[in-house]
């Protein structure tokens, strides 16, 4: 694993045009598809680690 992931909800959802129901689904959806692992969910957090199959946001090989 690599990369712990800590968030308050509303930090992810501002960044995106998730709306605010669908966020457990999808998160699980990332951790079934090996994207992230022990992730978990909560009212006032979102936690997990980006598993090494996923790229950090600062690697970008595009100019």
């Amino acid at each position: 694993m690599t990369n712990p992931i800590e968030a308050p909800p509303e930090a992810l959802l501002s960044a995106t045009s998730i709306p605010v129901g669908e966020l457990p689904r999808l998160i699980d959806q990332l951790t079934a598809a090996d994207w992230l692992a022990d992730s978990d969910f909560s009212s006032t957090r979102v936690t997990g680690h980006r598993t090494q199959r996923v790229l950090p946001f600062s690697y970008c090989p595009l100019p």
